[in-house]
């Protein structure tokens, strides 16, 4: 194969859109276009701590709710076992969303104190690359 061959065949290689990664506290929202994504409320974390021995990793569960021109079109419980890992992709409405962590990981201190600041790290569908947080 010459150089020229080798750069057509390259030429014509499918590009992905890019991957939106963005940080969402409890309680606020992402919006893009007309949608509007909401971290509604951390409802359980079970996960083991860091600094402990556990039988089982344990999960964690949030509400999460998108709007659509400022009317809520879906609202859902989300179980997340081990997003850091794989992510946990779960749907609202017609939109595709994916969890890759739950932030802060508990540890024993963390779960003795309460009033945990919990984030979530959620890809957003690519269309909303003009997009603009809240």
């Amino acid at each position: 194969m010459n150089a020229q061959q080798q750069n057509d065949s390259t030429a014509i290689q499918k590009v992905e859109p890019p991957i939106i990664v963005v940080k969402l506290p409890e309680g606020e929202s992402y919006k893009w276009k007309n949608y509007c994504l909401t971290f509604t409320k951390m409802l359980a974390d079970s996960r083991c701590p860091k600094d402990a021995t556990c039988i089982w990793q344990g999960q964690a569960k949030v509400k999460m709710s998108l709007e659509k021109d400022g009317s809520l079109i879906d609202s859902k419980e989300i179980v997340l076992t081990n997003p850091e890992q794989n992510g946990t992709s779960f749907n609202l409405a017609e939109k595709s969303f994916r969890v890759y962590g739950l932030m802060p990981y508990p540890t024993t201190k963390m779960k003795e104190e309460g009033n945990i600041d919990y984030y979530l790290r959620v890809e957003i569908p690519s269309e909303a690359s003009s997009a603009s947080e809240k």
